[in-house]
């Protein structure tokens, strides 16, 4: 997990015919100078089916961690 790593996946929900397609980058990584927390990657992504776009904080860079937080409405923005 760095800084520039990128995910393109479709969750197929059906906000669109394509479903719903989603971008994402990390932005930054937050780590723990005491080495007691797992790295934070800011997570910037792209709804490109809904036009919505925000940042959010994850431990794992992967569709189910970043969903969570979308669908949460976790927002660092």
């Amino acid at each position: 997990m760095q800084v520039g790593d990128k995910l393109r996946f479709n969750t197929g929900r059906g906000y669109t015919a394509e479903g719903q397609v989603i971008e994402a980058a990390i932005t930054k990584i937050s780590v723990d100078p005491d080495g007691f927390f797992d790295p934070v990657a800011h997570v910037e992504f792209n709804d490109l089916s809904r036009y919505i776009r925000h940042t959010v904080a994850v431990t794992t860079f992967d569709q189910a961690s970043i969903m969570a937080e979308y669908d949460a409405c976790r927002y660092l923005d």
